[in-house]
């Protein structure tokens, strides 16, 4: 590797998580199936204090990670708390603050939505409802959310998560322009934002395209 290769280190990050909390989130569903009560009372604790249109760390969110860490920590832990583990039975107010900032959640991340073609926008400012310019999102950031907005759906009662995701994934199920699927079901790694269509033909399992594949085939084998 040549030394022009070589790229310094900016001791700097992307953080497009919110300050939310994430790692809560994330040990949520653990803490529940160990019957870790009080860590699971802290964290639910937490939860209903989150304010999703204020930022901490950063200008904006992430429509797919906060999908991926935050709805579907939510979701999971829902489950569980309403099924297996509701012996934990922590505070009815938790559990239903639990709900109340799971469908605000969807709320503010369905916003991304709004475009020509359906493809979302990745980058979220939920404090004045404002979204990225880009002309295209990542496949991952376009078909890896109907695992999460279908059970917001069978939650909720109210079908428009999982309408917003399977558009979405239908641009991916039927790719075009053909050439940039070079072999079946690998796929270029950007998509149009104004009208689906695949960018490119530079495909991976990678991060930004490997969750896709997962989701596709979870819905494809329902």
């Amino acid at each position: 590797m040549g030394h022009d290769a070589l790229r310094p280190v900016s001791n700097t990050c992307q953080d497009d998580l919110g300050g939310y909390g994430a790692f809560a989130f994330d040990a949520l569903s653990v803490a529940i199936v160990f019957e870790k009560d009080s860590i699971v009372q802290q964290i639910l604790t937490h939860i209903g204090t989150v304010d999703w249109s204020v930022i901490r760390g950063g200008t904006n969110i992430s429509l797919v990670e906060v999908t991926n860490r935050h709805l579907a920590s939510m979701l999971s832990a829902y489950d569980l708390l309403n099924g297996p583990f509701a012996h934990i039975a922590p505070e009815q107010a938790l559990l239903d603050g639990l709900y109340t900032h799971m469908v605000e959640l969807g709320a503010v991340l369905t916003g991304g939505f709004n475009t020509p073609s359906g493809i979302p926008r990745n980058l979220i400012d939920p404090t004045f409802r404002t979204f990225d310019t880009a002309h295209y999102n990542t496949i991952a950031g376009a078909g890896s959310l109907i695992l999460e907005y279908a059970h917001l759906s069978d939650i909720t009662g109210h079908d428009i998560y999982v309408r917003l995701a399977r558009r979405t994934e239908e641009y991916l199920l039927d790719p075009m322009p053909a050439r940039y699927e070079p072999w079946p079901g690998f796929l270029g790694m950007n998509v149009r934002i104004d009208n689906g269509q695949l960018n490119d033909r530079k495909g991976s399992w990678g991060a930004k395209s490997d969750c896709t594949c997962a989701s596709i085939l979870s819905d494809l084998t329902e």
